[in-house]
């Protein structure tokens, strides 16, 4: 009868052993998944909270039907101008600035007018700092470019063509003029920023997404 006991108490002790074991093992599978669930929601909330920062650093055009992403903060500021050049009646010129660069010429003005803004109604001077003709083929964009001696070969979007639902969209790549509308050093070398920060994110152009 002790023999038996005894034989009864070693297997009590081993199936507590064993459950012991096997809660420690359940227990750190529980650990484990936890532990990748979270990181995995984490990443997930980082991509999505990236997604919407981007998404405001958007810029659309919406009746020419494109958008850019924006570059160093800026606010891009456009104004459509009529046909240019009666030999390409769709031939369209887009002016544009930037909106820091129309509040530095405000500051720099008299009785709150700016220098270097798009508005054709009030009595400020206007000033564009950069510009983007649309045009409606290739063709007419070496024929528009003839001084440029420009071939089919150059209209691609690391030369600033970007060909956008059927049309041609040419980015400005040097100034548009020499002068500033600015009147300070600290404004003129804004103007610099400003225009080369606006030609980076036009060089993003696209079709809306």
């Amino acid at each position: 009868m002790q023999k038996i006991q005894r034989n009864s108490g070693f297997g009590l002790l081993g199936l507590i052993t064993i459950l012991a074991i096997v809660a420690l093992l359940g227990f750190g599978g529980w650990y484990v998944w936890l532990v990748r669930t979270n990181t995995q929601t984490n990443k997930s909330q980082i991509s999505q909270g990236n997604t919407k920062i981007a998404s405001q650093n958007v810029f659309k055009i919406a009746e020419l039907g494109v958008e850019f992403d924006v570059k160093g903060g800026i606010t891009p500021v456009y104004y459509e101008d009529v046909t240019q050049d009666p030999n390409f009646t769709n031939d369209k010129r887009v002016e544009l600035t930037t909106q820091q660069l129309i509040d530095e010429g405000r500051r720099e003005g008299k009785a709150g007018n700016t220098q270097c803004g798009l508005d054709r109604t009030d009595t400020s001077d206007y000033f564009d700092i950069t510009d983007m003709y649309i045009y409606n083929s290739v063709s007419d964009t070496i024929n528009d470019g003839i001084g440029l001696r420009l071939t089919s070969s150059d209209i691609t979007p690391a030369n600033g063509y970007f060909n956008i639902n059927g049309k041609i969209f040419a980015v400005r790549q040097i100034p548009l003029s020499a002068s500033y509308c600015t009147n300070t050093p600290s404004g003129n070398q804004l103007e610099k920023q400003q225009f080369e920060l606006l030609r980076e994110s036009l060089m993003t152009l696209r079709a809306i997404q």
